[in-house]
């Protein structure tokens, strides 16, 4: 059972990678601004912080991704560049979806971690002081296993992936999508 809290208010954007692995594109077209079924990847992930009451949202930018501040017609400021670990440092076969909720004392922490890996900031390196504070003194984090799918959209299978399954999902063009591919799996 999920433990009720206070309501999301502010969200946090990592948008700073340089999606290496859709290089040419993302030479001049940030990760993020690749659509999924007719709408930049980041407007979703936006609209789903939007969604569960997020009114402050701040996305976590570098150089190069000005598209992004466009879109969104917003003037983020560069805070931190933040990044998942190297596939040597994992230790856990679950993995952070992109969709975390924070305590303000998650807040404090980012202010006080440094580059690690890469001289990159590294979100994770955030909650080692709430994991180690009291729950009573606000401190804690708390994980949900969701058993849903997960689509990792910087790799380019994932990415596809994704598109796939929200273009079959929207209305107007999930049926269309639905003959189409059953037509070329008919004919392969």
């Amino acid at each position: 059972m999920i433990e009720q809290h206070e309501p999301v208010t502010r969200a946090v954007v990592p948008a700073a990678g340089r999606g290496t692995r859709f290089l040419s594109v993302t030479k001049s077209v940030p990760k993020e601004m690749l659509p999924i079924a007719g709408h930049p990847a980041i407007e979703y992930i936006v609209k789903e912080a939007s969604d569960a009451g997020s009114d402050n949202i701040l996305m976590v930018t570098r150089t190069g991704k000005q598209a992004i501040e466009d879109y969104f017609d917003a003037d983020p400021t560069l805070e931190a560049e933040l990044e998942k670990p190297s596939i040597d440092q994992v230790r856990s076969d679950h993995a952070i979806g992109g969709r975390n909720i924070f305590s303000p004392i998650v807040f404090d922490a980012l202010e006080n971690i440094t580059p690690g890996a890469g001289g990159e900031y590294q979100l994770t390196g955030a909650f080692a002081q709430p994991i180690a504070t009291p729950r009573e003194n606000s401190g804690g984090l708390y994980g949900v296993i969701i058993d849903e799918p997960r689509y990792d959209t910087g790799d380019k299978l994932g990415y596809l992936g994704a598109t796939i399954a929200f273009a079959l999902a929207a209305p107007d063009m999930g049926p269309a999508l639905r003959e189409y591919l059953n037509t070329q799996l008919n004919e392969a």
